[in-house]
């Protein structure tokens, strides 16, 4: 009496007539038990194919996170080392000497100081001849004496130099360094 097939019992999805053994009812709906293992085939199969996509699109975002905070990192230290970068580089340099002594000097004094610095260099490499360097004070040509194997070179007018003047500055091959002498 249980194996007969109950007119009422019909598959919602294949239209069989079944027994009240083979009834499974799924979210209120009657299947047959063959359209039953289907269903549930592709209902796990979906549930699959859905932790997957979960899966998937979870590590896109994370991804997508990743990339985006080492961008920022990069970025934000590009910054930082374009505002440090003049200090590095002026920190590997060091200090340049001005002159020899410890005279306080003007503006227009370091102006001559570093004419004289490049005059120093040209007779280092034997160029003096070409010195076209005038004293930025007096307008006047540098003077220039040998003395033996030295080469010597004046500011044409150093008392005009500073608020009382200088005695001399002066520059040459044994002493490179420009000296200002009070």
């Amino acid at each position: 009496m249980s194996n007969e097939i109950i007119s009422n019992l019909k598959c919602v999805k294949c239209n069989k007539e079944f027994n009240k053994r083979e009834l499974n009812l799924i979210n209120g709906k009657r299947y047959c038990s063959q359209c039953a293992i289907e269903f549930a085939n592709e209902f796990v199969k979906t549930e699959s194919d859905l932790l997957n996509e979960r899966a998937k699109e979870t590590s896109e975002v994370r991804s997508k996170k990743w990339k985006t905070l080492i961008i920022c990192l990069f970025v934000i230290c590009m910054g930082i080392n374009a505002v440090l970068l003049p200090r590095m580089i002026k920190s590997l340099k060091g200090n340049k000497v001005i002159r020899k002594g410890a005279i306080k000097t003007d503006v227009k004094t370091d102006k001559c100081i570093k004419n004289l610095w490049q005059i120093s260099r040209m007779i280092q490499e034997d160029s003096l001849s070409e010195m076209a360097l005038v004293c930025p004070v007096s307008k006047k040509p540098y003077i220039v004496q040998q003395k033996d194997e030295n080469t010597i070179v004046f500011c044409p007018n150093p008392n005009r130099h500073g608020k009382r003047g200088y005695r001399a500055i002066r520059v040459s091959r044994f002493s490179p360094i420009p000296e200002v002498l009070e």
